[in-house]
């Protein structure tokens, strides 16, 4: 005896993949289609296995859309750090499922550079208050200078 199910074709995934070289503050997009599966088809994107809600603060600048009934689209209009991870597309129908992930990998700052910014700040911030700005903020570049030549 055969079922409903057993005529309806399930969904299959094309493969896709993120840009490598991807930074801070740029834009990039991710398509979810695919190639066969009968109508209709449900898509949902999850990131490290959690399912993107709005609610959530990290999706800031995180959109998705329906392309067609066959696709849809996450879209990122400025990455940070906090986008990084694992993204899956889930495509559902009356007769399966089926899902594909990729790796989002943003480059951004090194660790060593946001303390060096933050010591510029509060280095500013007293340097400004003195009337020997030039000096001190010349002392605090020499400084980190020889300090980063350690490294390398």
């Amino acid at each position: 005896m055969t079922s409903l199910f057993d005529s309806i074709v399930p969904p299959k995934i094309e493969p896709f993949t993120f840009q490598e070289g991807l930074s801070e503050g740029i834009m990039t997009r991710l398509v979810c289609g695919v190639s066969q599966g009968d109508l209709p088809i449900e898509f949902t994107w999850s990131k490290d296995g959690k399912r993107i809600s709005k609610d959530d603060p990290w999706t800031d600048n995180i959109e998705i859309s329906t392309l067609d009934p066959f696709s849809t689209l996450l879209r990122f209009s400025s990455l940070s750090a906090s986008h990084a991870g694992i993204y899956t597309c889930l495509a559902t129908n009356p007769a399966s499922q089926t899902q594909f992930s990729a790796r989002l990998v943003v480059q951004g700052k090194t660790e060593e550079l946001l303390v060096i910014e933050k010591k510029i700040q509060l280095l500013l911030g007293k340097c400004v208050s003195t009337e020997k700005y030039f000096n001190c903020f010349a002392n605090f570049f020499e400084y980190n200078v020889k300090k980063m030549q350690n490294f390398g």
